[in-house]
């Protein structure tokens, strides 16, 4: 079923969300990296199969639909990626020239957790309250 998935997929973001904005360097995802992203991977696997599914990808196209859907959210990744990074990069830089570096970076990586953290436990409640619904 799709909404206990969705708020499994929210709860992970707030999980990591937290760990980013604490920002310590001892915690789980720190520990064990790969397992971490392995099953979160698997999680928001389950979730992108199951909203495919719901929408009728007709089963005969199962793979074909996938692989192509994978891509796309892959290439999507890359290119949100390729954006933070250079905008964190000038933010970097502008800083460097103020002699506050590692001041802004910390607060960047607070900002940005909280950020994430907030909306992840926003749809948290909002998929819970579907439940009921």
């Amino acid at each position: 079923p799709v909404p206990p998935i969705e708020v499994a997929i929210a709860l992970s973001v707030v999980f990591l969300a937290s760990e980013v904005a604490r920002g310590r360097r001892d915690n789980l995802t720190w520990r064990f990296p790969i397992t971490v992203s392995s099953v979160f991977g698997l999680l928001h696997g389950l979730g992108f199969a199951a909203v495919l599914n719901e929408i009728g990808l007709p089963h005969t196209e199962l793979v074909t639909g996938l692989l192509f859907f994978n891509l796309g959210v892959e290439m999507g990744q890359i290119l949100f990626a390729i954006l933070v990074v250079v905008g964190i990069s000038l933010l970097k830089r502008v800083a460097r020239s103020r002699g506050s570096e590692d001041r802004m970076e910390r607060g960047l990586q607070m900002v940005m957790g909280y950020g994430a953290g907030s909306l992840a436990a926003f749809w948290v409640f909002e998929r819970v309250a579907g439940f009921v619904a």
